[in-house]
């Protein structure tokens, strides 16, 4: 047995259950360290094989054996008792020790006192090979996403353990070591890891967490919620705290969060001053910066109240915050990377404000840029005018795109879409209303959120074109952005905000794009459920506008629509000629190629260009359609080609106020063949051809007999069969207009089940390009029919969006 005149620097603590056939590699790797300050201290678990001869035979008075029952967590906390070293370094009996582990670990806590638990990386070997790549500065935030740190390769700070009495416990034997790392985190306690390789860690059959998965799973969730509730309330917290904000004079207080950024915040601040003077209050909120940097001397010459977040809580509530703290009226929310150029630009705003407080303000934004001398340079590109939300995007909705061009009188004068971010104003009274950034977590979609509210509850965004504030774009930002808390507040926005149909079609495309990302942020969703219900309902009850009011100023046409419309608008009148003259001759009644597909277009056309000339082609069209229906036998139920198409065509035109009447025969028609399908034998899940456009036709049918209060027009035993079946799907399916679907089919029984006016988008692809050649053209919606109904689409939104109130003086 060791007998040290003075404590080792380091206890490699080693529990041993049966390990005979690997344990003398992972003895020979501790014991030829480079740092050689160190005990071994290993308690056998109760061995029943040569373990522990092999450790008595041990030539090496550093190694110290425990013989103890079998009892794998009491053995753990034994390791932890009886280390005498400042250190603690956790080994497993099958693993290999890095010959540089000790000597790095230990350097490196002896360089930071402040870190309390030390991992690394790990080199796997055996039944699976690779590197694992930690993340070094481990967050409650990435440790409810997943246990961070590698247990054998972590060195631990004696007195941490001591002072805050931590251990290992016996209720979470299997995940005990990620139940230690939350504890940890809990009470303060700094988790790091360094990137090089500490341990090779051995895959194999025998491991714990392969002979006891279902029971690790179940701590391990168990876990995250504890972790997430916690981190919850501690972010709460933080973002509720009372701060002493001086009484002042002024209007308009200057809110900037920031993280990081530091001498920036400071010529933030000075351009402020340097053109608003004394005339605006500043709060400053530093959301628990770790770059070092003395943030509050630097600002003490300018007079601003300087808060510091005891933890990070996210640039949307550090906002949010900010306007709360604000004494004045009014409130303008900016970057900390940012410069003031306009004089007088405060009273601008608060002019505008006084005029009308219900509503959004944007201010312009010129592009700077920082060279390497840390120079500030004018980009010399074109002022923003605002930014447009996108709905229909394939990652993660909504999204958002920058204006750098008017929108053509679309709004009226100087109204937007939406505010661009670092630079937007609004009055207290209207901010408390809509209740601000509510429900956002950590960064992102900040302008999304508050903008859509602003247009379903006031008079929308204003954009004060007049006030210039300079913005430093760069390539990364001074934080890590963790993603999944990140692209989360999509779908806040989507789950608080958006009608049902378009909530599932965001949940259908976040899913698509990322399914790794998007369980995350199912995760957040449920752990946040009763904050988010709160607020949905809040919404409900409170604006007064509708959805499409959001999605109709939001339409503004890119570059490439634009574009497009220019160019084939002279082609028009060919366009529709060519459609005409199919129409007179069509053969069958489908959507795809036929009578209900050429009938939408003539319908469509007829809304842009207000022309009845073609009424008597449509109603010939629809007279067709409807007599067809009449006499089938043989039905073929897709939705391309088929009659579940055919039924969506007539929801299509009644929902878009392009036809009159109920057409409720013809609807009965479709019913009865739809529900002739056994849906458990279909394994077709496209939409064109298979179930997603059954679903997309069920789910139309049953929104109109809701908006109509008439009965559910399937029974109650094909409604079981096609939610199982989209049960189903959300499985197999990996088309997204079937996901959307399914999910609006699982979604029908809920109180606020809403379905937008179906469009086309919705249901196929717009061909983009279309031969020059007449003869190259084919006569369906992948070819000239879909090339005229997206021309008509991209005109439609170059017309001005009525039922709007226009900016007051700007």
């Amino acid at each position: 047995m060791l007998n040290y005149s003075k404590p080792p620097a380091i206890s490699v603590c080693m529990p041993m259950y049966n390990a005979a056939l690997h344990l003398q590699e992972c003895l020979d790797s501790i014991l030829s360290q480079t740092f050689g300050d160190f005990e071994l201290l290993i308690v056998d678990d109760g061995s029943t094989d040569d373990s522990v001869a092999i450790v008595e035979a041990c030539n090496d008075p550093r190694v110290r054996l425990i013989k103890n029952e079998h009892d794998y967590i009491a053995s753990l906390n034994l390791l932890l008792a009886e280390a005498k070293g400042k250190y603690i370094a956790r080994m497993d009996a099958d693993d290999v020790m890095m010959p540089y582990r000790l000597e790095a670990q230990h350097g490196y806590m002896e360089k930071h006192p402040e870190v309390g638990v030390l991992g690394g990386g790990l080199l796997r070997f055996g039944k699976a090979e690779g590197r694992v790549q930690p993340i070094s500065n481990v967050t409650m935030y990435d440790m409810v996403n997943a246990c961070c740190m590698a247990h054998p390769t972590v060195m631990m700070r004696v007195s941490v353990l001591r002072e805050y009495g931590l251990g290992y416990d016996e209720h979470y034997k299997y995940a005990e070591d990620y139940h230690l790392w939350v504890q940890m985190l809990k009470c303060g306690v700094r988790l790091r890891n360094i990137e090089v390789p500490l341990v090779k860690y051995r895959i194999s059959d025998n491991q714990v967490s392969n002979k006891h998965t279902a029971r690790q799973q179940a701590l391990t969730e168990e876990i995250k919620r504890d972790a997430a509730r916690w981190l919850l309330n501690h972010v709460r917290e933080v973002s509720d705290e009372n701060v002493d904000i001086p009484q002042s004079s002024n209007l308009l207080t200057i809110v900037i969060p920031f993280l990081n950024e530091g001498e920036e915040v400071r010529q933030t601040v000075r351009s402020v001053r340097n053109t608003a003077s004394r005339d605006v209050d500043i709060i400053v909120i530093n959301d628990c910066s770790d770059d070092g940097y003395d943030y509050a001397s630097d600002l003490a010459p300018f007079g601003v109240t300087y808060v510091r977040n005891a933890c990070r809580i996210g640039a949307a509530a550090s906002k949010h915050k900010g306007a709360r703290l604000a004494r004045t009226p009014y409130f303008l929310l900016l970057d900390a990377h940012m410069r003031a150029y306009t004089k007088n630009w405060h009273n601008m705003i608060i002019d505008e404000l006084k005029q009308n407080d219900n509503r959004l303000l944007c201010c312009q934004t010129q592009a700077l840029g920082k060279d390497k001398k840390n120079v500030v340079y004018d980009k010399n590109v074109a002022l923003t005018d605002g930014a447009y939300l996108l709905f229909d995007q394939t990652d993660f909705i909504p999204g958002i795109t920058w204006l750098d061009y008017r929108q053509h009188g679309r709004l009226p004068q100087n109204m937007i879409a939406s505010v661009l971010g670092a630079g937007y104003a609004a009055s207290k009274r209207f901010w408390s209303e809509i209740r601000g950034l509510e429900g956002l977590m950590h960064y992102g979609s900040e302008e999304a959120y508050i903008s859509i509210k602003a247009w379903l509850h006031g008079d929308g965004c204003a954009l004060l074109p007049d006030v210039v504030f300079g913005h430093i774009y760069r390539k990364a930002a001074p934080y890590r952005i963790i993603s999944a808390p990140a692209f989360y507040n999509h779908f806040v926005i989507s789950h608080t905000l958006f009608p049902t149909s378009l909530r599932c079609k965001a949940d259908a495309v976040g899913y698509r794009h990322n399914k790794g990302i998007y369980e995350q942020i199912k995760f957040w969703l449920s752990m946040n459920k009763p904050e988010l219900e709160q607020l949905k309902h809040y919404y409900a009850d409170t604006f007064h506008h509708k959805f499409e009011r959001v999605l109709a100023v939001n339409n503004a046409a890119s570059y490439d629509k634009l574009t497009m419309a220019e160019h084939e608008l002279k082609r028009l009148s060919l366009l529709l000629e060519y459609v005409k003259d199919k129409a007179e001759c069509l053969d069958n009644v489908n959507l795809w190629n036929g009578c209900m597909g050429y009938l939408i277009a003539l319908c469509e056309y007829d809304a842009y260009a207000a022309d009845d000339s073609l009424s008597d082609l449509g109603a010939e069209l629809l007279e067709r359609i409807t007599s067809t229906l009449k006499m089938w036998r043989e039905y073929p139920i897709s939705f391309a080609h088929g009659i579940c198409g055919i039924g969506w065509g007539l929801a299509y035109l009644l929902r878009n106020d392009y036809i009159e009447g109920n057409f409720e025969k013809e609807f009965s028609i479709i019913d009865s063949k739809v529900m002739v399908l056994n849906l458990e034998r279909v394994t077709d899940y496209t939409f064109k051809t298979g179930l997603g456009g059954v679903y997309c036709y069920v789910a139309q049918r049953l929104h109109l007999a809701k908006i109509s209060h008439a009965e559910v027009p399937f029974d109650k035993a094909y409604v079981q069969s096609i939610m199982a079946s989209a049960r189903r799907a959300l499985k197999f399916a990996t088309d997204l207009r079937t996901l959307t679907h399914a999910e609006l089919i699982l979604s029908s029984e809920q109180a606020d089940w809403q379905i937008l006016p179906p469009r086309l988008v919705d249901v196929m692809d717009f061909p983009t390009f279309l031969p020059e050649d007449k003869a190259e053209w084919s006569d369906n919606f992948d070819g000239a029919l879909g090339y005229l109904c997206h021309l008509l689409k991209i005109l439609q939104t170059q017309k001005p969006v009525s039922n709007l109130q226009p900016c007051t003086s700007i």
